[in-house]
């Protein structure tokens, strides 16, 4: 009676039916329109950063030619080129001040007609260097004018004064993806050539600004773009400038007014912009935040991407014209919706109005009071009341009654027999789940009583084959290098058990298993299609049934649970598959700890280790730095000797040099004149050597690839080959082992003997340059030449200081090459023959690749 309570009636039923359609058709048609919508103002929102990016592309492009109109006009100057001939350059460098000033440029060189610089307006001080290598100052000496932005390396950047140092030098968040930490200055610049009425090129001229944290610029072309921006949205529109995908300067900031700066693109926009040269126009992450923005490549004059422009428009400033239209469409849609909900209503009352008086009718007669039902209408119902009539008449009314009673008592019967049959279950059920907790309260007892991982297995299988009475159980974990290996097991071979060896894969049900985390249960092994795991042969062994269980932690698996069943078919079944999973589980954990207990076990016992390898390099870098103390000591004694000794020296010189000018060239005393002139320009050259010594100290330690300090040195001696038929021939290791040195005074090792064995040749020879290994710890690099040879007697004296075999010199880069190698830990070795040359060997100790490694991983 409470079901037929609460049931719902016709018109109830109708109603909703109607509510559900047109509620159907409402929703459908709010998503529709709100697909539409969202697909409008995003294609509105993407025209509009489309149509910023151009707008800045133009900006971008007015200023470079602006700064390429300014730089060209001055270049053509008659007051430049009418000075720049002249020695008298100072007119020339105060008008360049001016302009510099005036202009506001960053930027400004002035150079000779062989690239030679001859005056930085943004740094007076330096000069001298060869800028001919640069793009515009390269298209400027062939006489053509280039506006393009260019790099400056951030190693050359320490010449263009603390002003340029200062803008190009902020904090940078993370490492780049490109080419790592770097503080390059992007310039946006313009070469002109300075050429006389002839034609004929003079000099170049060359200036720019640079993009580093100009915030001047990125805020003039937000202004210009973005003209009638509230204060309050000030962030929500940006524009960005990137030496590559590093963010040089930006328009977003922060609470503080920290322009975000040193911040570096989204990898997506990365890829597209930087690496693939295309635009970029999506969503994408600005510092912290979401935009829709666009991005375009900045090209040097060679197409090279170095850097990007970009424009950002905050996404909240379109959901706000969204939501509006979207507000309007939905209320709409919902009047629409209470509309045709009314008028369904109304229908509906009238449609199952005569229904509802039948079905009144109805009910009297079922309580018994035997009415005859008036039929509400003449249609279809109204023929349903006239039969109704007639059967209500039958007098087999009390007959079905006693039936129904009946029928009651026997449904009543078959009730407690099912309840009877329930309670059985549920009894079954309930000792099944108190065997699988005490198994699981021991297993777990067995787990956590030891951090040994062998018996941590061996404990569980005994268990599971002391409460399973199963034939075969194994637990099978995966190692480092991939492949599942058995680690126990009862009931299998030996033999199969070390062969068992295999990446899992879903050619076997164990490889499976483990792939999808999930439990597989065979009641009948005779219809496998594949192996439990590889070598084990099912119908061999009288597998009849079998299970695997996942040893896993959420979804890591570890493992695979592997059981099985020679008595019959059907032992494993879907009851045991949460008390397997959790025993899976529980092992998992217990494997996790222990591996995580070995790991930092591993870790103590390796920095015991680190502890003690560094408490041996304190103690080295200690011995050197007495060592260096003492050279410096030495050093200031030398200073000492050299300053008091070369006053009286020079004294002595001069007055020989007058008494030399004032007798005749045939006075007696004239030769010995000359021979005190001759011994104080010794001595000088003596107490100069004696300064310089001390500059030879090796300090600057770095791991090193020879081969680069060997080339180095060479190209230093080149001007010495040129105009010779001297041939140099290497045999260097391709890719040599690293040694650890002082580069600087390495490469000065090695100009030493490079020079000593050309001046031996003369202007015919063969410089033999070869290297190899030696013992496993010792490079080694022979320099050979096919000279005149050293005679053994002055073998004997080489690394003196001071000898020298040679009409000229002062006799200490030998002295100098031998110190060098001694700081190092190295070995030098000398092997002549008058007539046949010379062979220096020098053995520097190979440098510890692993330790070095080691350093890095920290």
């Amino acid at each position: 009676m409470s079901s037929l309570r609460f049931a719902l009636t016709l018109r109830d039923k109708f109603i909703l039916a109607l509510l559900l359609i047109v509620g159907f058709t409402g929703i459908t048609a709010g998503l529709a329109g709100h697909y539409l919508i969202n697909k409008l103002v995003k294609e509105e929102a993407q025209e509009r950063v489309r149509a910023a990016l151009i707008a800045s592309q133009g900006i971008y492009q007015q200023e470079l030619n602006n700064i390429g109109l300014k730089i060209q006009l001055t270049s053509d100057r008659l007051f430049l080129k009418k000075n720049l001939s002249s020695t008298n350059l100072l007119p020339v460098f105060q008008e360049l001040d001016k302009f510099f000033s005036q202009e506001k440029l960053d930027i400004l060189f002035l150079t000779d007609a062989k690239g030679i610089v001859l005056y930085r307006a943004h740094n007076p001080k330096e000069k001298g260097d060869d800028f001919s290598q640069n793009s515009l100052v390269q298209s400027a000496l062939n006489k053509k004018t280039l506006q393009s932005p260019f790099l400056i390396p951030a190693a050359q950047i320490a010449k263009e004064g603390k002003e340029i140092i200062r803008k190009v030098s902020f904090p940078i968040t993370n490492r780049s993806r490109l080419t790592g930490e770097n503080n390059d200055a992007l310039i946006l610049g313009t070469g002109a050539p300075i050429l006389t009425d002839e034609g004929k090129i003079i000099g170049t001229l060359m200036g720019g600004i640079i993009l580093n944290s100009n915030f001047v610029l990125v805020d003039k072309i937000k202004s210009l773009l973005f003209p009638n921006t509230p204060p309050k949205e000030n962030q929500l529109e940006v524009i960005t400038f990137t030496l590559r995908d590093l963010r040089i300067a930006t328009t977003y900031q922060d609470q503080k007014g920290n322009r975000f700066v040193g911040t570096r693109l989204s990898p997506e926009v990365t890829k597209k912009v930087i690496i693939n040269g295309e635009t970029y126009l999506e969503k994408a992450i600005v510092v912290n935040h979401e935009f829709l923005t666009a991005y375009c490549p900045l090209k040097d004059y060679q197409g090279k991407v170095i850097g990007s422009l970009g424009v950002g428009i905050c996404e909240h400033r379109f959901f706000y014209r969204r939501n509006e239209v979207l507000m309007v469409f939905l209320g709409f849609i919902l009047l629409a919706m209470i509309l045709a909900f009314s008028i369904s209503y109304f229908l509906a009352r009238h449609i199952t109005r005569p229904v509802k008086i039948l079905s009144r009718e109805a009910a009297r007669i079922g309580r018994g009071e035997f009415v005859q039902i008036v039929p509400p209408s003449r249609d279809e119902i109204g023929r349903f009341a006239e039969t109704f009539n007639q059967m209500s008449k039958s007098i087999q009314e009390r007959e079905e009654k006693l039936k129904a009673q009946t029928n009651e008592l026997i449904r009543t019967k078959e009730e407690l027999e099912n309840t009877n049959l329930l309670l059985s279950n549920q009894s079954k059920e309930l000792k099944r789940s108190v065997k699988e907790l005490s198994v699981l309260f021991e297993a777990s007892k067995k787990i956590s009583s030891s951090l040994n991982l062998a018996e941590v297995i061996e404990s569980v299988l005994d268990l599971l084959m002391r409460e399973f009475k199963t034939d075969i159980w194994s637990i099978m974990l995966l190692d480092n290098n991939g492949y599942l290996r058995i680690k126990g097991y009862r009931g299998l071979i030996p033999e199969l058990v070390r062969s068992t060896v295999f990446q899992p894969t879903r050619e076997s049900y164990s490889g499976e298993c483990f792939l999808t985390n999930q439990i597989i249960l065979f009641k009948d092994a005779d219809k496998i299609t594949k192996p439990i795991f590889p070598k084990l042969k099912v119908k061999e062994e009288g597998i009849k049934s079998f299970g695997l269980v996942p040893i896993s932690i959420g979804k890591e698996a570890l493992g695979v649970l592997i059981c099985a069943s020679k008595e019959k078919k059907g032992f494993f079944t879907e009851e045991y598959s949460e008390f397997m999973k959790t025993v899976g589980q529980q092992l998992a954990i217990a494997i996790q700890n222990i591996r995580q207990y070995e790991r930092i076990k591993n870790f103590s016992q390796e920095l015991e280790q680190e502890v003690l390898r560094r408490t041996e390099e304190l103690k080295e870098k200690s011995l050197l730095l007495a060592e260096a103390e003492k050279l410096a000591a030495l050093g200031e004694m030398a200073d000492r000797v050299a300053h008091e000794t070369r006053n009286p020296i020079v004294i002595i010189g001069g007055f020989a040099r007058r008494l030399k000018r004032a007798l005749d060239a045939d006075h007696p005393l004239s030769s010995y004149a000359d021979i005190i002139i001759k011994e104080v320009e010794r001595l000088e050259l003596m107490i100069f050597w004696i300064t310089e010594f001390k500059k030879y100290i090796s300090t600057d330690f770095e791991p090193s690839n020879i081969n680069l300090v060997i080339e180095h040195a060479l190209s230093k001696v080149q001007d010495k080959i040129n105009g010779t038929n001297i041939i140099i021939d290497r045999e260097l290791i391709a890719d040599p082992p690293l040694v650890k040195v002082d580069r600087k005074n390495m490469e000065i090792v090695f100009i030493h003997l490079f020079e000593n064995g050309i001046e031996a040749m003369g202007k015919d020879g063969v410089l033999h340059i070869t290297s190899r290994v030696k013992n496993g710890n010792w490079l080694e690099v022979n320099v050979s030449d096919t000279g005149r040879g050293i005679s053994e007697e002055d073998l004997k004296s080489i690394y003196n200081p001071f000898f020298t075999s040679k009409s000229s010199g002062a006799g200490m880069g030998l002295t100098i090459v031998h110190k060098i190698i001694k700081d190092h830990q190295g070995r030098i070795q000398v092997k002549s023959k008058p007539g046949k040359g010379t062979t220096f060997s020098v053995e520097l100790p190979i440098f510890d690749s692993k330790r070095s490694i080691t350093k890095k991983e920290e």
